[in-house]
């Protein structure tokens, strides 16, 4: 098997606010206590098997997150992790909006945005030689892959940042499983046996 899991970042203020301030790519996490890494272990962390790295997008909430809970693992910046550009939305919050004002704000190219998380899951699955893959991404990225995964296209990006059908939480886990293909076989994005959730609500 091969296990490729997604964590949605550490805290922010930002995530309280909902308004996306100009430099939301430099916002940093709020601390975690000691108790709060425990508990995330204890009800997330544990179940990721053996890994040698972890992949984040360029935002400081996610190398922070990586480097507080795998401080001793080798951290990948890489940008097929960042978030779906809602800058548009400028101090307006998501949740007192109707979709059409959302969709007239934020206008996101998601053909291309699918194309770069598919191409980044299939060339990380395929050589990266680890038997799990760690990344730590956002909300919104996990909230749309899941409905890639499922097939779900009557869920729009309006309701994915609402948590329609799906919600994910900071420090949520998303596992991806795939089987091993037959030798000279790639594995493929769609061609996954499982998706398990692990709920952290800190």
């Amino acid at each position: 098997m091969k296990h490729i899991y997604f964590i949605r970042h550490a805290p922010t203020i930002v995530n309280q606010t909902g308004e996306m301030v100009a430099n939301y790519k430099e916002v940093k996490i709020q601390p975690l206590d000691k108790q709060k890494i425990y508990s995330w272990f204890y009800k997330v962390g544990k179940y990721i098997h053996d890994f040698n790295h972890v992949y984040v997008s360029n935002t400081t909430r996610s190398v922070e997150t990586a480097q507080t809970l795998m401080s001793s693992s080798e951290i990948i910046i890489n940008d097929a992790l960042n978030e779906i550009d809602c800058s548009g939305l400028g101090s307006e919050k998501f949740w007192e909006i109707k979709e059409k004002r959302f969709n007239e704000l934020v206008k996101v190219d998601l053909a291309s945005f699918d194309q770069k998380v598919q191409t980044f899951i299939d060339r990380t699955l395929n050589l990266d030689e680890s038997e799990s893959i760690v990344c730590i991404t956002h909300g919104l990225y996990v909230r749309h892959l899941y409905h890639m995964l499922t097939k779900n296209k009557a869920n729009s990006l309006y309701k994915q940042i609402n948590s329609v059908d799906f919600a994910f939480n900071p420090l949520d886990m998303l596992e991806v499983i795939y089987e091993l293909p037959g030798e000279g076989k790639e594995l493929k994005f769609s061609e996954f046996k499982e998706i398990k959730v692990y709920r952290n609500s800190l």
